[in-house]
Order: C-alpha cells, then structure tokens, then sequence
C-alpha cells in the first residue's frame, strides 16, 4: 500500500476557506457530499484517472493555516488553487494569497490549475474577468490553467481534469521546470547579460545602418532589441543557468540594459476556458 500511494501524483489543493475546496475533491474523488465545515488539517483523497494515480493533499484555508502550507510544497507535481468566483469581495485576498503561494522557490515551475468554483451561481464571475482580478496573467514561470467549475455539480471539473492529466502525462516537465532558479542573478552573470545584450545591440545597428538607408530616423531600433524570451533562451545557452523571468528582469533593470518589453505568456479561450502557458 505505501509502493502505491508513493507513486501516485501529489497534487496540492489550496485556496481560502469556504472557496469550496472540499466539496471539489470529494466531486472528484466519487465521494458524498455531507455538510461541510472549514477543514482543520491535511486531507488526502486517492483516486485515478487513465492509468495515473492521483493524490489530493488538501490543506485548510482559513487565515491562521495557510503558513503552514510552505511545509508541504516539496515534492509537488501539480498545484490545485480554488477559486470562489461568486465572491469577488475576496478576489484580492485570494490574489494575495496564491502570490505568495507562487512565490516559494520550492514550487517555482510547478503547473498550476485555478479552479474558478460556484459558475453555477447567477452572481458569478467568468474566468477572463477572474484572470484580471486574480493577475493570473502576470504568472510566467510555470503552465497555468483555469476552469470554471461547480463542486456542487460537478459542472467543468473534467475539463479542468483533462487539463492537469495532460501536465502530468509530459513526464519530466515539472522537474525540468524547477531547473529554473529564482535566485538573484550573480555579479558575474550579470555581465555575461550586459555583454550579450550589448554585443547584440551593436550587431543589430550594424545591419541596420547597411540595409536602412532612406528609413525614418531610429527605424529599427526597437525591432532590433532583444525580447525578455530571447534573452533567457540566449543566456541559458551561454551560461547553462535558466532565471526565472522576473530575476532577468531585476538584473537588466539594475544595469538599464536595454530590451524590449513584450508578453510571454499566451491566453487563449476555447468554449468559455481561459488557458495560459509560456511560449
């Protein structure tokens, strides 16, 4: 019994207490539902779903809990955060809350899935207006999901399912993903960074002053700055250290080395689903 349940995926259900986190995993796990009250401690519920087995670490939301979650973050493969998306009113708790959630360097790369529950409530909110409450857009070192849901009757939770089996069915990509560090960029790195970028930069004008003849002054300036994507594809090739995103960041403002701001991240809705994942 102990071979089985270490070898199942550890998924961790988070969210505020009364998002409807227990009632979700009891959906999902093929449970009753009985009156709920606020869970005190660590639940955890198997069940499988083609041919993988699934263990949901559910942890309690209320305020005086949620600095004990840190204690489970290790070994992580999947990370559930529930949503109540009937109750704007705590949207900017739960925002709060699952920042510094993603902010650990333990889960740093970890897939996430939002579940945006109770869309079965007339004053509820729909996932693009939840992925601006909550700034899931922000989020660009790791795959995110969100799916609207109902615990209560299990409306979107396959679909939020087929999402999360798909992840885990990659294998290695939440291992591969911690690779990347959160640690301040080092001294010597960041003149690797300048050094490129600057060596770039300098290439660029170069080809520009050959082929841009008669273009309006600075014509390619900014086409030729290198982008946030390429910087980190660049440097990880050079250095074989992958940053998280926001790390580059702080190192190329410090130095003002010059690159172009644009999205990583890519958001697409299909069929009322709102999905976002790095390019």
């Amino acid at each position: 019994m102990g071979g089985t349940q270490s070898a199942a995926k550890r998924i961790l259900v988070l969210g505020l207490d009364g998002a409807g986190k227990t009632a979700l995993v009891q959906t999902i796990v093929q449970e009753q539902i009985d009156t709920l009250f606020p869970t005190q401690g660590l639940k955890i519920n198997f069940t499988a779903r083609e041919g993988i087995r699934l263990a949901f670490w559910e942890l309690p939301g209320l305020p005086q809990f949620r600095p004990q979650w840190q204690g489970y973050y290790d070994g992580v493969d999947m990370m559930v955060f529930v949503v109540d998306g009937a109750n704007p009113k705590r949207m900017l708790e739960a925002r709060l809350t699952l920042k510094t959630v993603l902010h650990s360097p333990v889960v740093t790369g970890v897939p996430l899935l939002v579940f945006a529950n109770k869309c079965d409530r007339v004053n509820k909110r729909s996932p693009p207006q939840i992925v601006n409450l909550m700034k899931l857009g922000d989020i660009r070192d790791r795959h995110w999901y969100i799916q609207a849901c109902s615990a209560t009757t299990g409306e979107g939770i396959d679909a939020g399912l087929e999402w999360l089996l798909t992840e885990l069915k990659k294998g290695k990509l939440a291992a591969n993903a911690r690779a990347v560090t959160s640690r301040e960029v080092t001294r010597r790195h960041r003149d690797m960074l300048a050094e490129m970028v600057a060596g770039y930069n300098k290439g660029s004008e170069r080809d520009a002053a050959g082929e841009g003849e008669g273009e309006g002054e600075g014509g390619g300036e900014e086409d030729a700055l290198l982008t946030l994507r390429d910087i980190q594809l660049r440097f990880e090739k050079q250095s074989g250290v992958l940053y998280a995103a926001s790390c580059l960041i702080v190192a190329l403002e410090e130095r003002e080395i010059p690159w172009k701001k644009v999205e990583v991240g890519v958001c697409v809705r299909v069929g009322g689903r709102v999905g976002c994942a790095l390019k």
